[in-house]
């Protein structure tokens, strides 16, 4: 072989494989590696209080992360986030569309991997009774959302319940109860999450204070809008009866019958300058269940 072909040999498999690394540094790529969540429930309090502990890894640029909440969550308030990893700084403001953004500073490398760690607590504020009686049993529910694009690879809720709240049993779940001298915490772990997951917890006070937590503004006006909706509806169905009935002919409106269907979620697709996302389609269940998937980009 000659001299020339040789060299040019070699530079074609140099040029491949200086391609093949440079795609391979592009590709991005990320994983919540761990998620400690501890969601609080206080004696006379209608809210819950929630302290997560995450670790990301990502592959590439990343400057944005999204935490997604159930679609019954009417407001995120006190929210606070300590980066557990030097270097980096993480600004954060609630979406009204149901997300926590979190802007990281500076963005991560675009080549090679990088582990990022936080803290971030906040206030949950449901649309609704966050604590609404179960309607298969007369027992108190508490629930939480945990859903990401990514997979979420370990995942541990903890459900802690205030020490002064008297209970006539012990909270019932299929996760893990711990008892410590009055008070209760239920324990709930899965790996390897790609889909959204809603553990629950079903408790028994000695009061009606969870019974009695009152709507908030957003979930009173939801509720005045969703009855003048019906009753226009309703108006119009009247309206049309009336009118075909007095139209001559076909014998009457006894001639076939009428289905109404409908979809009371509703979704929504946004975009904002640096990042995407999608705020439906969170999985099934009653509308407490529904809401978007965390992501990062």
């Amino acid at each position: 072989m000659s001299k020339p072909v040789h060299t040019l040999i070699v530079s074609l498999f140099l040029v491949i494989i200086l391609s093949f690394l440079t795609a391979s540094s592009t590709a991005k790529s990320y994983a919540i590696t761990s998620l400690s969540s501890e969601v609080h429930i206080t004696n006379g309090a209608c809210t819950l209080d929630v302290v997560e502990t995450f670790e990301y890894e990502f592959t590439g640029s990343y400057s944005t992360i999204g935490r997604a909440f159930a679609s019954n969550i009417d407001n995120v308030n006190n929210i606070a986030v300590v980066t557990l990893t030097s270097g980096y700084s993480i600004s954060t403001y609630f979406d009204s569309t149901g997300y926590i953004i979190m802007y990281l500073s500076p963005a991560t490398p675009e080549s090679g991997t990088t582990m990022v760690s936080f803290q971030l607590s906040y206030t949950v504020i449901g649309r609704q009774n966050l604590f609404a009686s179960s309607a298969s049993a007369s027992k108190n529910t508490v629930s939480f959302y945990y859903k990401d694009s990514a997979m979420i690879r370990n995942l541990t809720s903890t459900f802690i319940f205030d020490s002064n709240i008297g209970f006539t049993s012990a909270p019932t779940s299929s996760g893990q109860l711990i008892t410590n001298g009055n008070q209760y915490s239920v324990l709930f772990s899965v790996q390897n999450l790609t889909s959204l997951y809603v553990p629950t917890v079903y408790f028994n006070p000695n009061s009606d204070n969870f019974n009695l937590c009152p709507l908030t503004v957003g979930g009173v006006v939801g509720i005045v809008i969703g009855s003048v909706a019906g009753a226009i509806i309703l108006t119009l169905i009247f309206a049309f009866i009336l009118i075909k009935g007095k139209s001559g002919g076909g014998g009457g409106v006894g001639s076939g019958t009428s289905h109404w269907t409908g979809n009371n979620h509703h979704h929504h697709n946004h975009s904002h300058t640096g990042y995407g996302y999608s705020g439906g389609g969170g999985g099934g269940g009653d509308s407490g269940h529904t809401g978007g998937s965390g992501f990062a980009n």
